[in-house]
């Protein structure tokens, strides 16, 4: 795997020369978020900044959507906001598009079952492969062991250690 970081707004401005100095090859950058359950998606404040300094490093690009869809209409609304963000701002993307969603303590309050989990994000995904992009799930490593993700996307792992020990298949 290469050495790759994700950034968004919590970062702040950005080094782009020092982080391609230090080894980083590729950067995962947050397009977006949906604002909340049932919210309006908004552009990351910093993401066309990110994208811009990013790509004058030298350094590979792809992009992560956060998401809170809770039906298929939602997230895929928010597969086309990203389409159409990456298509009005001519970006070229490197790395896959990521789902991301964590809302996990919230699923059965919102009334969703894991197949309705699935079903957004595999929509949004497919979205993503049908634009000719490469689709990519985030999850921890917890929901990968468990086996709560039932689609055949390459997987971006979520797990903060040195080293991992989880065993399934990942691309990031």
């Amino acid at each position: 795997l290469q050495n790759g970081s994700d950034v968004s707004k919590w970062q702040g401005e950005i080094d782009w020369k020092k982080v391609a100095d230090s080894g980083v090859e590729f950067v995962m950058i947050r397009l977006g978020v949906q604002n909340g359950f049932g919210g309006k998606n908004t552009i990351d404040s910093y993401f066309l900044d990110n994208y811009k300094g990013a790509k004058l490093a030298g350094l590979k690009v792809g992009l992560y959507y956060y998401s809170y869809a809770t039906n298929l209409n939602e997230a895929a609304e928010q597969a086309k906001f990203v389409l159409q963000m990456i298509k009005d701002n001519d970006l070229v993307i490197d790395m896959p598009i990521v789902y991301d969603w964590e809302s996990w303590t919230k699923l059965s309050g919102l009334g969703m079952s894991l197949n309705d989990l699935n079903n957004c994000a595999g929509i949004f995904l497919d979205l993503m492969e049908q634009a000719g992009l490469r689709g990519c799930l985030y999850s921890s490593k917890y929901y990968l062991h468990n086996g709560i993700w039932n689609l055949s996307y390459p997987v971006w792992l979520a797990h903060y250690t040195n080293e991992t020990d989880y065993t399934g298949p990942y691309e990031m």
